[in-house]
């Protein structure tokens, strides 16, 4: 009976005209009646660049949990990292790809993956591209991975800032240098690495939330680097290593015993610009035509706030000032708060940059997608989308229902397809429409049928 059922729906499904449609950045050749054949990639891609890369709403979060090989076990399920992933057209065949750069919490935790869209079999196929085959993971514990085009190729590139695992007993990971994952132009890819040189004693999170963009105006991209008490600036160059380690800016938070000991003129003592600072965005936040650096880090009741170092255009060195700093309101009054991730992005139209960000209490209990809307210059009023949220890596903002309004999403901080349907984030992952001036959840699977089809298809029932 089950048989016949089956061939009738078959001869049903068969009859309509209706064409099944996956939405995606853009959605391009995206469609075919009845068959989901990949994700395609935008033709202008590469001019596109890494805004492009980074935002696209592939859940990556789900396509790891069910494809990705190379994963390890904690605590008896099988669980993923998504703060160092991103994505690319490995084999340029005109199909979006996923690279992860894995991650490690208390020993090894998860591999690096390069999952390549297998337009025959419909799945993301778990390949190695790397010319070197003898490695397993990449560094401590990637934080974060930037996708650009540092060489001449037409393959994406990758820069990753590894924080180091935090999660060893001694809390104290060795100090982990940036990491390139540089294409051959042929196919594969090399790792490569720079050691930025810091040899300061611990000052808490090391690297694992850097940016890069051009500082001083020179047309070459510089690279921002926060750990927590310092905040480093590397002159960029344009050829590899693309970082030089001797031209660079170090601000430094007051109060440390070594800090008698500076002998650079660049070594600039400045807490402002520190001070509980895990990560930064480079963007050119008052449009002034130089860019300017948006701290991600902690906030509390003292005072601590995100900050915004406004870029005076300055000779190497000089380009921030004590004087030049926004401080933005705090999110949840008399309480302690942190920053994962943000956007700045005009949210409202009116022609200045706001910021959506996500963040969590100290215990990683409470999270939240929440607004800087700026009314007017330097003032900002603060709204909450969602106090109810599950936990999250990384905040993406494009386009989710075609409407030609972007859309909030987020990538889930862990998967794992052994958890049950009624309490797994991933199964129930949403996402938040932009309907008139609110954002409206609701599950992103109503707008990815392909998603839709792997979560019914792998995820267990109850």
């Amino acid at each position: 009976m089950k048989n016949i059922h089956y061939l009738l729906f078959l001869f049903l499904f068969s009859c309509k005209k209706d064409v099944i449609t996956t939405i995606v950045v853009p959605p391009i050749d995206n469609v075919r009646t009845n068959v989901f054949i990949g994700y395609k990639v935008d033709s202008n891609a590469k001019q596109l660049g890494r805004d492009y890369w980074e935002n696209i709403t592939i859940p990556a979060d789900l396509m790891l949990s069910v494809f990705q090989t190379s994963l390890k076990s904690n605590t008896g399920h099988t669980e993923i990292e998504t703060e160092s992933v991103s994505f690319g057209d490995f084999n340029l065949d005109g199909y979006i790809d996923i690279f992860n750069a894995g991650g490690s919490h208390n020993g090894p935790f998860t591999g690096f993956a390069f999952l390549i869209w297998s337009p025959i079999s419909k799945i993301f196929e778990q390949k190695n591209l790397f010319n070197d085959k003898s490695f397993k993971t990449i560094g401590g514990n990637p934080g974060k991975i930037i996708p650009l085009y540092l060489n001449d190729d037409d393959y994406v590139d990758f820069i990753i800032f590894d924080g180091g695992d935090e999660d060893l007993p001694n809390r104290n990971p060795p100090n982990e240098p940036i990491r390139y994952v540089l294409s051959d132009g042929k196919g594969g890819y090399d790792l490569k690495e720079i050691d930025t040189n810091e040899s300061e004693p611990d000052h808490g999170h090391r690297k694992g939330g850097g940016d890069i963009g051009d500082i001083d105006g020179d047309g070459i991209p510089d690279i921002v680097i926060p750990c927590n008490s310092l905040l480093y600036i590397y002159k960029g160059i344009k050829n590899y290593p693309y970082f030089t380690t001797t031209n660079r800016i170090k601000y430094i938070e007051s109060g440390w015993s070594w800090i008698a000991n500076l002998n650079n003129k660049y070594d600039i003592v400045a807490s402002e610009f520190t001070n509980q600072v895990f990560g930064v965005k480079i963007i050119d936040f008052d449009k002034d035509g130089k860019n300017d650096i948006i701290t991600i880090g902690k906030e509390d009741s003292t005072g601590l706030r995100q900050r915004i170092l406004l870029n005076t255009g300055g000779s190497w060195g000089s380009n921030f000032s004590k004087q030049n700093i926004v401080k933005l309101p705090e999110h949840i009054t008399g309480k302690n708060y942190e920053v994962q991730d943000n956007h700045i992005v005009d949210i409202d139209n009116d022609g200045d940059y706001d910021i959506i960000a996500l963040g969590h209490d100290l215990n990683f209990t409470n999270w939240s997608i929440y607004v800087y809307t700026q009314d007017s210059i330097n003032r900002y009023r603060v709204s909450d989308i969602d106090v109810n949220i599950h936990s999250a890596s990384k905040l993406i903002y494009n386009y989710y229902n075609n409407d030609g309004i972007k859309d909030i999403g987020f990538r889930e901080s862990m998967g794992d397809i052994k958890i049950p349907k009624a309490s797994n984030s991933i199964y129930n992952k949403k996402v938040y429409i932009k309907e008139g001036n609110s954002f409206v959840k609701k599950s992103i699977y109503d707008f990815d049928n392909y998603a839709k089809e792997i979560i019914d298809k792998y995820f267990i029932t109850n």
